[in-house]
């Protein structure tokens, strides 16, 4: 694929809902079906309602360049403790890209935010703008997009509010967690694996990258695993995991912690879903050597919307090398709805491993009434196909939202768009 196949192909995948699709498997991969946006909704399952307060302050902050001159597909990692009434709650990672410089000293950032709890974790995400190389300024609204333990199923809000302290913030919680969840689990055979390290001299590795890649007769599985520190010999990575089942795919994200000595199982947060799964969300873990996964899924709740429709053109778009492979970050505009939205999104192509060549996306989508978020991981070889892709969170009148949007190339620079999504 020639450079300007690669940009238009990938400007075309960010104008669709970015997440998670099918995998292009082998012959004994998993028998998928053709995502749908008919699904029936399903019974109203119990939710609990909560809302609390913590207190996040970063610890340390790293910064790692692109090499771009404009600071495009620069990594910022922060890992900082979260305190509830005073007393040490948990900790917290922050994982941010930049995607553009709208004005001198100004960047666009997406900030995935994990908050780990002795209870769970709460995964967070959204797209600012912040002073060049600096952390939260202002006041922001994140979406929460799913978790585990506790607030397995998690979303809603979070009201970041910065204190006086530069890197110590208010974080208002307004979370709904579903309370009906269902088991089950596959097994999965030995993944194949390619590790690429930071750049040279990088702190502790972070932004190195490891893919993994696994094809079984029940599932597979392909992730994507971030370096975002290492201390006392214990490892640190943001994984991004997409799981293919019969049916249609599962889309999740977490921390995970290792050892070389003391391997364990992992858990993620599962964020959202196509097919069979449009709308779920829960937990998953990855067995210790990771040949079973274990989930534990609910079903989406609340009023189902197939009324919207619209169109995206590309506006401006760059692409810039990351470790392991290339970063392309786009912007836009939105027809077909009322106002002027816009959306803003990422492509992060890495080299294959195994039968595919993972493509980690990213688009958030301001409409009148909120925001839209939606993000996951694709084949690169089908990025200007028509296909599914879930829809994981929001603010405004699109706080909590789940659900599917199924894009259909119109050109290289159109696609038309129809989601379908809880509210």
């Amino acid at each position: 694929m020639t450079r300007a196949t690669r940009v238009a192909a990938a400007a075309a995948i960010t104008l669709a809902s970015l997440g998670a699709v099918p995998m292009t498997t082998s012959a004994t991969a998993a028998p998928v079906a053709a995502p749908s946006l008919l699904q029936a909704a399903p019974a109203a399952a119990p939710q609990k309602k909560e809302a609390f307060s913590l207190t996040l302050s970063i610890k340390n902050r790293t910064i790692v360049p692109s090499g771009a001159a404009n600071g495009i597909g620069d990594v910022t990692v922060e890992n900082g403790t979260a305190e509830r009434d005073g007393a040490k709650a948990g900790t917290f990672t922050t994982l941010s890209r930049v995607l553009s410089v709208p004005k001198k000293g100004v960047e666009s950032r997406d900030a995935q935010v994990t908050v780990q709890l002795k209870n769970g974790t709460i995964q967070m995400q959204a797209v600012n703008e912040e002073l060049a190389g600096e952390p939260f300024a202002v006041g922001r609204i994140l979406p929460i997009v799913g978790g585990t333990g506790e607030y397995a199923g998690a979303r809603g809000t979070c009201n970041l509010v910065p204190q006086g302290d530069k890197g110590r913030y208010l974080a208002l919680i307004d979370v709904v967690v579903a309370k009906d969840f269902k088991a089950s689990s596959v097994k999965v055979p030995a993944a194949q694996a390619v590790t690429v390290p930071a750049p040279k001299g990088t702190k502790q590795g972070i932004t190195g990258v490891t893919l993994k890649r696994a094809v079984g007769s029940a599932a597979s599985y392909t992730s994507v695993g971030t370096r975002v520190g290492s201390s006392s010999g214990t490892v640190r990575d943001s994984v991004e995991l997409l799981v293919t089942l019969e049916g249609g795919t599962l889309f999740a994200r977490g921390i995970t912690e290792s050892q070389q000595r003391a391997v364990k199982s992992q858990t993620y947060a599962v964020l959202g879903g196509t097919g069979s799964y449009a709308g779920y969300r829960g937990e998953l873990t990855l067995s210790a050597k990771a040949t079973g996964i274990q989930m534990r899924l609910v079903a989406p709740t609340g009023k189902k919307d197939t009324s919207l429709k619209w169109s995206e053109i590309t506006g401006q778009q760059a692409e810039v090398p990351i470790t392991g492979g290339t970063f392309l970050a786009a912007d836009g505009t939105i027809k077909g709805q009322k106002g002027k939205p816009t959306w803003v999104a990422y492509i992060a192509t890495y080299q294959p491993v195994g039968d595919v060549t993972p493509a980690i996306t990213m688009v958030e989508r301001t409409f009148s009434d909120g925001t839209m978020l939606v993000t996951g991981m694709a084949d690169d070889s089908t990025v200007t196909e028509e296909y599914a892709r879930p829809i994981i969170g929001g603010t405004g009148g699109l706080a909590g939202v789940g659900g599917e949007a199924l894009s259909k190339p119109v050109s290289a620079a159109k696609w038309d768009i129809v989601a379908a999504f809880w509210r």
